[in-house]
């Protein structure tokens, strides 16, 4: 399939009435995780890392657990988010942070490291991020939770698609188009890793690595009605409640932009979609 720039779509979308949501479904690529509690979970002699994907745009989460009876320790500046080859190191010692920059892709979504969301600064700022080295006592647990994956959508417009027709719990009379397209490691547009540096020794003279590998393995778009599922009253700030059965922490969402119509570009033959840009 051919890609196109972000740039296009506002060339590419055309008129639609109902919003429409994509949900973004993450497989690891590796033998050794497990998927517990809609979450997945790395599991060696040393360590469990397990990782949560779920928010709008989505989040890169991720919590490591020491599960040896000695302390260990974790290099972030030997460690890195690697997001379609290309390596995002979680630590650097200071960075100059300015105003105009506006980025898409991985980002950072809390007060450490660099800033790169799409939220502007006025003029420069040194931002300094967390310890370089993490001590981790035995069996304690810590997490880092501050990147985003993601801020574009997919366009699906691979012929060999065919809706799903599904009902829809807002309105059980009604039944809903979802359309899927799937994809293996080797055709899939984005790739994942976590590769992290560990150690015994605060010196790291005896480091060892550890490499989690995802692919973006399946995205089904829908309505927003069925998304989020039948909702039951309002909260105390008159938002709706609504169950989003579909939750998992495998999965994130987006928003479709309006105007964007699957069916129209489908008839088409159109077999572009947007793939979004790292950029750091």
């Amino acid at each position: 399939m051919r890609l196109i720039p972000l740039l296009l779509i506002t060339v590419l979308i055309t008129s639609c009435n109902k919003q429409m949501i994509q949900l973004m479904q993450l497989d690891p690529v590796e033998n050794q995780f497990t998927e517990k509690d809609n979450e997945y979970v790395f599991d060696n002699d040393t360590v469990r890392i397990t990782y949560r994907f779920w928010t709008d745009h989505g989040k890169f989460e991720f919590s490591i657990q020491n599960k040896l009876n000695v302390p260990i320790y974790i290099d972030w500046k030997k460690s890195n988010l690697i997001y379609n080859s290309k390596p995002n190191v979680y630590w650097v010692e200071e960075t100059v942070v300015k105003s105009s920059s506006v980025t898409s892709g991985i980002g950072i979504r809390g007060a450490y490291g660099i800033s790169y969301g799409s939220a502007a600064t006025t003029g420069e700022s040194i931002v300094r991020p967390k310890e370089r080295i993490t001590f981790l006592p035995p069996t304690s647990t810590i997490e880092r939770n501050e990147y985003s994956i993601e801020s574009a959508f997919y366009y699906l417009m691979d012929l060999t698609i065919e809706p799903n027709i599904v009902p829809n719990e807002s309105n059980p009379k009604k039944m809903t188009n979802v359309f899927t397209q799937k994809f293996g490691d080797n055709s899939s547009p984005m790739h994942m890793t976590n590769f992290l540096t560990f150690s015994t020794k605060e010196n790291f003279e005896n480091e060892w690595f550890i490499k989690n590998n995802f692919y973006l393995g399946e995205i089904s778009e829908m309505e927003l009605n069925h998304f989020r599922g039948k909702c039951k009253g309002q909260d105390d700030k008159g938002i709706s409640i609504c169950p989003r059965k579909l939750k998992s922490d495998t999965k994130y969402f987006l928003y479709v932009p309006k105007g964007y119509d699957f069916v129209k570009r489908k008839k088409r033959g159109m077999t572009e979609y947007v793939v979004p840009v790292a950029n750091f």
